[in-house]
């Protein structure tokens, strides 16, 4: 992973491999964020993404962040 993730990501979207947006990060804790999933996320990559159980806001596992700017943070293509 590229950057590092503070309270500057609030309200940064996540961005998969395709370039699409699929979540907005709502809360970070100690350089974790949380993101509120966009509703057409498919369910297989909730489930890979670990999204599929409890409510939102879901945790963003740092493992599958390619790079962060203060805007958006990128995950890795092969989820």
């Amino acid at each position: 992973m590229t950057g590092s993730i503070s309270q500057t990501q609030l309200d940064a979207a996540v961005i998969d491999a395709n370039g699409q947006r699929i979540a907005t990060v709502v809360r970070v804790e100690d350089g974790v964020p949380y993101v509120q999933p966009a509703e057409t996320v498919d369910p297989t990559a909730r489930r890979a993404l670990h999204w599929d159980g409890d409510d939102p806001p879901h945790r963003l596992m740092l493992a599958h962040v390619e790079s962060v700017t203060s805007d958006e943070i990128r995950l890795e293509s092969n989820l």
